[in-house]
């Protein structure tokens, strides 16, 4: 996997986790798992999802994925021509000057005229930053949207009190009863969401 792969399915883990607990209170639905009574008395249904594999799985996370790696390599590119333009003047301008072959007044003309651009491609450079890491956030928020009012939908029919997200490498569910895990329901149901959206 790409560095850029891995760092957007670690920060989409990290942000869906965060906000991924998630409460579902429906008055029936097919009881999946175990129940256990609370103090009330009522039954509650605990489902969990694992986070990793449905990002992993998700169609719509891969999609967003690759539409950013392919704008990041796009503005690497143009970037990189940009910083190659002005390291050939830094180096013309250099050689000029040893030489002798311009005016100190040129000199400091083409010295000012080269720290301008210097300081432009720094400016260039954050806002590209910028502007990819809020891309970034903003596939990150409309997976996690996706993901959450599918799960809304998803409970209607099956009645969970309560569905968690885990990780592959902990979260709150550390070990759990197989058929507790809906991952594979969800990645199912995601996927044909997705793919009748499209």
């Amino acid at each position: 996997m790409k560095k850029g792969a891995l760092i957007f399915y670690i920060a989409i883990s990290a942000a869906v986790l965060g906000l991924y607990i998630l409460f579902f209170v429906s008055k029936g639905g097919e009881e999946k798992a175990t129940t256990a009574v609370s103090a009330g008395g009522a039954k509650s249904v605990i489902a969990y999802v694992n986070i990793d594999t449905v990002l992993a799985k998700y169609d719509m996370a891969a999609d967003l994925n690759k539409s950013l790696q392919d704008k990041t390599k796009k503005i690497e590119n143009e970037f990189g021509s940009k910083v190659q333009n002005f390291q050939r003047e830094a180096v013309d301008f250099q050689d000029k000057a040893q030489k002798g072959l311009i005016t100190r007044s040129q000199a400091e003309e083409m010295q000012g005229r080269l720290q301008q651009k210097q300081q432009s491609l720094s400016q260039q450079e954050n806002q590209y930053r910028m502007q990819l890491a809020e891309e970034q956030q903003v596939a990150l928020r409309n997976i996690h949207s996706k993901i959450v009012d599918f799960l809304k939908e998803y409970n209607k029919t099956k009645g969970y009190s309560v569905i968690v997200s885990t990780t592959l490498y902990g979260g709150p569910v550390l070990v759990g009863n197989a058929a507790l895990d809906i991952t594979d329901d969800v990645i199912k149901g995601l996927n044909d969401t997705y793919k009748s959206s499209k």
